[in-house]
């Protein structure tokens, strides 16, 4: 709270309280609304990662949220950004407690830290207070309504500048308490509390115990005791009973939203995937061939079942550019009891040229399992660029069931395979496209091929000219077949180099893999 200082004989009374002033302190409600919210939507995804117990690192100088001016009464013809402020303020506590349970719910341990050092934001909200034209009085005797003469400002404005910087510290230290974390605030050794984090989050124990009122969501206080007199118990302070209707409202989301959703793949169902992005005709100028690579513990009978799909794309901003759904009917031939039957969902998605992250989700009916896979895939501007490389897929014979077999039969004119573990008996080729950009008439492009191991020494060597006729006057792109020589590799892994050369410009594809 803030010290008045008065004239001698007169009570000290505020002639105003800080929400009074903070419309001219802190404009920015709309951000420490969505700083809240971000906290909200990061305990929401984690909800879906793996039961582990995770750890996130939040840099903020905090959320002043006011809890004494939300619950305060005023009256109700108040208006203007003091009501407002006041409102805002109700708002944002009222969504605390969502905040705390969501990150539970999660297993979510935050650890704050405070970048401002010590003092926290004081320094800085004491310096926008001094320009506050209502803390300074224009008139050399000035009296409030009661007839009081506040002497000096200053007081008032370092106590009312702790006031607000507290508010955020109280928050960063709430947060931590709430969820098992620790805060890191007011000092400027920032090392030694790391260091402590991640000592903590090194080894922890989980204690369960049965809840007293399932369904309830009723929040309790939660303490942990130990007989070891040296040993420091760090644990969320309150633990929430589980929700029923949140519970029953996450139920009715589909598996494969929950699992593309995620800020962490989802493990349900193991997969690997390989992208490859190839020129289209279509308006986006690009298609991105998809392989799922699946695995089903092998049974004594056929088995059929279907795979659905949803690829989702995003830029490296976030922003959404795309999905596709597939649906794939699998149908899996009997094995042996200990076999796994390993099977392909093959898709595709159009992209324009750029860097996305796909996240793929998949449900499998064959064992009733969803998991997902996130991974990056860059689009060159094939139409442009005077030399470029579609993504290489790899074509390996016996191949493994694939569906729909018929996917990639307009984009590609193989089959491929996400597997990259292969047996010497494999008979295995890589696959790719190579692309002259512009409108001038096409001119030959050399490719040069290595293949390297695990020691870089190198096991094929070679180089092919690509003629200027067989680089389609259409589609302005040569094929490139290379066989490769499993059969005479050692066991171990692999990497394949190909590089195209028009002039000075170059373009380069990697693709690793093992031979058993």
């Amino acid at each position: 709270s803030a010290e008045l200082v008065c004239r001698p004989g007169y009570p000290c009374t505020l002639p105003f309280t800080p929400s009074d002033l903070h419309p001219q302190l802190d404009n920015d409600m709309s951000i420490r609304e969505a700083s809240l919210r971000t906290l909200q939507e990061v305990g929401e995804a984690l909800i879906h990662a793996p039961d582990h117990r995770k750890a996130l690192f939040w840099v903020s100088p905090g959320v002043p949220v006011n809890f004494a001016e939300a619950g305060a009464a005023v009256l109700a013809v108040g208006t203007g950004k003091g009501m407002m402020e006041h409102e805002a303020q109700g708002q944002l506590a009222s969504e605390v407690p969502d905040l705390f349970r969501r990150l539970q719910r999660a297993n979510v341990a935050v650890y704050p830290i405070d970048p401002d050092g010590v003092n926290g934001l004081a320094p800085y909200v004491q310096g926008r207070l001094n320009n506050v034209g209502s803390l300074r009085w224009p008139d050399k005797n000035p009296v409030d309504s009661a007839g009081h003469t506040p002497v000096g400002t200053v007081p008032i404005i370092m106590d009312l500048a702790h006031f607000v910087a507290d508010l955020d510290l109280d928050f960063l230290e709430a947060t931590a308490a709430n969820t098992g974390g620790r805060a890191i605030v007011n000092t400027d050794d920032f090392e030694t509390g790391i260091a402590e984090i991640f000592r903590e989050t090194g080894s922890y124990y989980l204690v369960g115990y049965q809840a007293t009122q399932p369904g309830s969501g009723k929040l309790h206080r939660l303490s942990v005791k130990v007989d070891r007199p040296d040993a420091e118990v760090r644990t969320r302070s309150s633990v929430y009973e589980s929700d029923a209707k949140a519970d029953a409202k996450a139920a009715k989301v589909s598996p494969v939203v929950a699992a593309i959703s995620g800020v962490l793949p989802a493990s349900g169902l193991p997969m690997q995937v390989t992208l490859a992005p190839f020129a289209s005709v279509g308006p986006s100028g690009a298609t991105v061939a998809i392989v799922l690579g699946l695995s089903h513990p092998a049974s004594r009978d056929r088995v059929s079942g279907t795979v659905d799909l949803q690829t989702s794309a995003f830029t490296v901003a976030g922003d959404a550019r795309g999905n596709e759904y597939q649906t794939a009917h699998v149908t899996l031939m009997a094995g042996g009891p200990t076999e796994t039957a390993k099977y392909e969902v093959l898709s595709h998605i159009d992209l324009n040229p750029g860097r996305y992250q796909l996240r793929l989700a998949a449900h499998s009916s064959l064992e009733n399992r969803t998991g997902s896979v996130f991974a990056d895939v860059d689009v060159p501007d094939f139409a442009n660029a005077a030399v470029s490389l579609s993504g290489v897929l790899l074509e390996s014979s016996p191949a493994l069931t694939a569906a729909p077999p018929e996917a990639l039969a307009s984009l590609v004119p193989i089959i491929p395979t996400a597997e990259r573990t292969f047996d010497p008996r494999d008979r295995v080729s890589a696959f790719l496209r190579v692309y002259e950009g512009g409108k001038t008439l096409p001119v030959p492009v050399t490719l040069t091929i290595h293949l390297v191991d695990l020691n870089g020494t190198v096991v094929m060597d070679r180089e092919d000219a690509i003629s200027a006729e067989s680089v389609g006057a259409t589609t302005r792109s040569a094929d490139e077949h290379i066989s490769l020589p499993i059969g005479q590799l050692k066991a171990g892994e692999y990497l394949l180099t190909i590089e195209a050369a028009l002039g000075k410009t170059t373009a380069r594809r990697d693709v690793r893999f093992s031979v058993k």
